[in-house]
């Protein structure tokens, strides 16, 4: 009998967690509104610092941090190599979070 309730109150409490992480997910961004986002096709990236970018391949965006140099796009990694992405700018982006305006 009381493995019984034991095993009862083991399922509740999976049930439980599993429940509070399907319902409480992490904002996908720390931007508060889209008005921040730029279009490349209206606003060029800079080309001086990294940024963060949507590219939308296969119809799903894909976020990153991006450094353009000399017309050509890499992730930005500190410390790591940067890798080409893309020859073309990125569909939105924004500037890195904290830069100072």
């Amino acid at each position: 009998m009381r493995k019984d309730r034991v095993f009862l109150i083991a399922c509740f409490v999976v049930v439980a967690i599993i429940t509070v992480c399907a319902v409480v997910r992490p904002a996908p961004m720390a931007y508060e509104s889209a008005s921040q986002w730029h279009r490349s096709s209206d606003v060029a990236p800079p080309e001086s610092e990294p940024f963060v970018a949507f590219y939308i391949w296969d119809g799903y965006p894909s976020p990153m941090v991006v450094h353009c140099i000399n017309g050509r796009y890499y992730v930005y990694n500190p410390g790591d190599q940067l890798m080409l992405i893309a020859e073309y700018p990125p569909s939105y982006w924004v500037d890195m979070p904290g830069k100072a305006e």
